[in-house]
């Protein structure tokens, strides 16, 4: 491993030249704790800490810190703000927009998203639950203000949409935590499998739905009105199992610089 080579500089082996802490001029001392540092010495500690060794090349899945309240900060608004966008594209009326809106797919997106800087698959699945229940959230305290639900005062409606727990919300937690997982999976070990995950669950709502719609057990024919929608999402579904091994690549190359 060339740190130079990495940075941009003529490459100088750490290995048999001079020490990474002296080339890079950054103090042992100042670095961040990260887990397995016990077991380095003081250069690869520096090259772990800045990032040049990747996360998925670490036996121990410790990768660069990242500090958990930056996370926190960036992925709980955004997941609330998923939530109302969601509710404001679905609308109240039985239309193209109400078919986008109702679409699963992209709910998969976000809870692997908070689970990528995640060291651990535990820790991911967490992230994924606690991103999808707050998007949930949003997404029902924004229907409360949509939808017609009668005269009620604003509480009352909050009630009536925030206030019961149904099969979809059941099934989110449940895919929340998985897809959650999976995204630490990609983070730490750039998985093919934990990345195609994510274009399968585009590819394979468009024949659930043709199924479910068919056999009248959710949704009605109204939902097979749109078939640009559903191909649409073949599409995107194909694009994400596609860009998968290419992002894997492009890392790969700038690992090795």
């Amino acid at each position: 491993m060339s740190v130079d080579g990495v940075l941009g500089r003529p490459r100088t082996s750490v290995a048999s030249g001079q020490p990474a802490s002296d080339l890079l001029r950054v103090p042992v001392s100042s670095l961040p704790v990260l887990a397995g540092d016990a077991d380095r010495d003081d250069d690869t500690r520096l090259l772990y800490a800045l990032g040049i060794y990747s996360a998925r090349a670490m036996p121990d899945g410790a990768g660069p810190l990242v500090s958990p309240r930056r996370r926190l900060a960036v992925m709980l608004p955004a997941s609330v703000a998923f939530g109302v966008l969601m509710a404001l594209v679905k609308g109240q009326s039985d239309d193209l927009r109400g078919a986008v809106g109702n679409m699963s797919a992209p709910w998969v997106v976000l809870p692997f998203v908070a689970g990528v800087r995640c060291r651990r698959p535990s820790h991911g699945a967490l992230a994924g639950v606690a991103t999808t229940v707050l998007a949930f959230a949003g997404f029902y305290a924004a229907e409360a203000a949509i939808l017609d639900l009668g005269a009620h005062p604003w509480y009352v409606d909050l009630r009536l949409t925030l206030g019961t727990v149904n099969v979809y919300e059941r099934m989110g937690l449940l895919s929340g935590a998985v897809y959650g997982a999976l995204g630490a999976v990609w983070g730490a070990r750039r998985s093919l499998l934990a990345a195609s995950a994510v274009g399968a669950a585009f590819l394979a709502e468009p024949f659930l739905v043709f199924v479910v719609s068919r056999e009248g057990f959710w949704g009605g024919p109204g939902l097979l009105r749109y078939p640009l929608l559903w191909i649409a999402e073949l599409v995107i579904g194909t694009a994400l199992l596609a860009a998968a091994p290419l992002v894997r690549r492009s890392a790969a190359r700038r690992l090795v610089g």
